[in-house]
């Protein structure tokens, strides 16, 4: 079974129209890779599939219930979303902004697992203002990684990091999809990485 359809969809911003008339549907136990060129509509498909822009047409499907009729508090236990850019309030110590991902109070055990998971150790009690663009990625990650929903949608996550980094990532990412099944989409422009990790691969 399919848990996540894409149906007819289209989304028009302004006169542009992004995303026109997609069909696809995705499972538990893939890591997806989706390409394209700058301007293509990977980073629109992803808010849509979060539910953070609303469709002009079509509908989105999670596990047979309509995307637009989910809660905010169904899609935190369903979606989590890394976003290519920054989004979390600069204020936020490190720590905190891990946890934000224990949407239910249900997992601050994760929190510092994710810390050593993610090589935050040194960096647990310094604001986000602080951090590199890599350590502010590596958060975001953790964050998603406690958050441990069944579908996770990352947009360029290894963007600033380092190369042996970048690998680490998709490794862990296909460690996500086929050993804890859930369902992983990367919009990615690291083209050799998609191809050596990636269970399909996607062109915008």
């Amino acid at each position: 079974m399919d848990q996540l359809v894409v149906n007819e969809v289209s989304v028009v911003r302004g006169k542009k129209t992004v995303l026109s008339n997609l069909n696809m549907s995705f499972s538990f136990g893939e890591l997806v890779a989706i390409e394209g060129n700058n301007g293509s509509g990977k980073s629109t498909f992803l808010d849509a599939l979060a539910g953070i822009i609303s469709l002009s047409e079509g509908k989105i499907f999670m596990e047979g219930k309509p995307l637009s009729q989910m809660t905010y508090s169904d899609r935190a236990s369903f979606i989590s979303y890394v976003p290519s850019r920054k989004t979390t309030a600069a204020a936020l110590e490190v720590t905190t902004a891990i946890a934000v991902g224990d949407v239910f109070g249900k997992k601050m055990s994760r929190v510092e697992e994710a810390i050593q998971k993610f090589n935050l150790n040194e960096l647990q009690n310094n604001l986000l203002t602080e951090l590199s663009d890599g350590e502010y990625q590596r958060v975001q990650l953790a964050r998603a990684w406690v958050q441990d929903t069944p579908i996770v949608l990352l947009d360029e996550p290894a963007a600033h990091l380092d190369a042996t980094s970048r690998e680490n990532l998709f490794a862990e990412l296909l460690k996500w999809a086929e050993g804890d099944n859930k369902l992983v989409i990367v919009c990615s422009h690291e083209l050799h990485l998609n191809k050596q990790f990636a269970s399909r691969i996607i062109q915008f």
